[in-house]
């Protein structure tokens, strides 16, 4: 049997090795680029895994430290307090963010200022809710500089004592300079103290 080569004159023959040669090149370019693109990929699912084991073992040596903090509000903000303890503790600590401590200096003595006055905090009212209990008081400010109210408002949305603004109205009176306000306030008291050791980061009751 004639070999179909030997039918192909030198320059077809030329033409047809450099037409397989580009093929074969190709062929190795492709597979070249989806090997690169796979250790790519590879590297890429590596590096995610390694991020996520960072993550776990930095939370991991955080959950004690989380924990114990959880244990902390808890039993500071405990269930095991009564209702008169709750009001006494919430009242002291409006009236003192009611007013700014200014500690002594060289020019002048220590001194208090009081961003709002508060003439009385009545008992509120309290309710159960699902792990905790919430205690609602209402209170009156006759008269503030409307800036030193806001600052008073802040400190409460930062107390340690979990304390939530409900409500608030103001009102200014046409040739007053002050502003006067009515507020309304919830603590939050969490319930099982004693089990707060045990719950886990991310398991709250």
């Amino acid at each position: 049997m004639t070999n179909p080569l030997e039918r192909l004159n030198p320059r077809e023959r030329t033409l047809l090795f450099a037409t397989v040669a580009v093929l074969a090149l190709g062929a190795l370019f492709f597979a070249g680029r989806t090997v690169i693109a796979a250790v790519r990929g590879l590297d890429d699912r590596i590096a995610d895994r390694e991020l996520e084991v960072e993550q776990l073992t930095q939370q991991n040596a955080q959950a004690s430290a989380v924990n114990a903090a959880y244990a902390s509000v808890v039993k500071v903000h405990s269930s095991a307090f009564t209702v008169a303890e709750i009001h006494d503790n919430l009242r002291r600590e409006v009236m003192r963010l009611a007013q700014v401590e200014f500690p002594a200096t060289a020019e002048k003595p220590a001194r208090t200022m009081y961003l709002v006055r508060i003439p009385a905090l009545e008992e509120g009212q309290i309710t159960q809710g699902e792990g905790h209990r919430d205690y609602q008081i209402r209170f009156q400010i006759p008269v503030a500089r409307l800036e030193f109210l806001l600052a008073f408002l802040e400190r409460i949305e930062a107390s340690e004592q979990l304390l939530r603004i409900d409500n608030i109205e103001i009102a200014r009176a046409p040739d007053a300079a002050g502003v006067q306000a009515t507020v309304e306030i919830t603590r939050t008291v969490l319930d099982d103290p004693e089990g707060a050791d045990a719950t886990p980061v991310g398991g709250a009751q």
